[in-house]
């Protein structure tokens, strides 16, 4: 009887720790989508920097807590002593180990830390860079969070492509003159906005191949862009 009392506990523990993971896995999931609308949607005018800088920080926000879920699955790892580093995972902590050295060792480190004005790629980006992937390897194996993150995606090039438009047909209300003729949107330039938009046809394609009329019409007016 003690027996199939312990097999019992030990097995709704199991299952206790396999829903907490899952938990953390789709706030992790959310964080990202939340994300990619937000980032393409971020500036401010309050700045002499309109739109790096705005988009640095707020990426740095969200990779904090993208950390913060990621150090939370890895200590439920560790107290189950389940699962081991991959070789990516081994690959990527050598780059940044390699890549924080140089940052010391620089001219400048706080240049390498930084990066240069109206871009910010220095070490910091790239440590919220390594995070994010992290935390989309670890979320991202659940179909319904790609298809999710992939609705965000499309919803958000609407609206950058939405606020584009406006500034074409000259009703931006607070830019009245474009660079060179060209639309930049929330992005700050028409290049950037340019490989924005082709990074997210292919989402908007195959939205509207996999759902139905909703979806269709959103990838819709996202290609359209």
């Amino acid at each position: 009887m003690s027996a199939i009392r312990l097999e019992t506990a030990s097995f709704a523990a199991s299952v206790g720790r396999s829903h907490g993971r899952a938990r953390i896995k789709r706030a992790l999931a959310i964080i990202i989508a939340a994300g990619a609308l937000i980032l393409p949607l971020t500036f401010t005018i309050a700045l002499t920097d309109v739109f790096a800088l705005p988009k640095t920080v707020v990426m740095l926000g969200l990779s904090v807590l993208l950390l913060a879920g990621l150090l939370r699955l890895v200590s439920r790892r560790i107290a189950t002593r389940s699962g081991r580093l991959s070789a990516i995972t081994v690959a990527l902590a050598l780059y940044l180990v390699l890549t924080a050295v140089a940052t010391l060792l620089s001219a400048d480190p706080y240049h390498s830390l930084v990066g240069e004005n109206l871009q910010y790629q220095g070490f910091l980006a790239t440590l919220g860079y390594a995070v994010a992937f992290l935390a989309a390897r670890h979320s991202l194996g659940d179909m319904r969070h790609v298809r999710r993150l992939f609705a965000v995606i499309v919803a958000g090039a609407v609206l950058v492509t939405g606020y584009g438009i406006l500034q074409q047909v000259g009703l931006d209300a607070i830019w009245h003159v474009l660079d060179r003729g060209r639309i930049f949107s929330t992005l700050g330039q028409a290049n950037a906005l340019a490989a924005y938009l082709v990074l997210c046809l292919p989402i908007a394609l195959a939205i509207a191949g996999a759902t139905h009329t909703v979806g269709r019409t959103i990838s819709a007016l996202a290609a359209v862009a």
